[in-house]
């Protein structure tokens, strides 16, 4: 396995890590504010 495929894969990996934690927390956030309206 090529070097730059191997840093491609960890950076996207990464990345999606990133985007799932960012998903969760505003859906968190989603459902603090729906909490607070009722």
């Amino acid at each position: 396995m090529s070097r730059k495929i191997y840093i491609a894969l960890l950076m996207l990996r990464s990345y999606l890590n990133f985007q799932q934690k960012a998903l969760k927390n505003n859906y968190r956030e989603q459902k603090d504010k729906t909490n607070l309206n009722k």
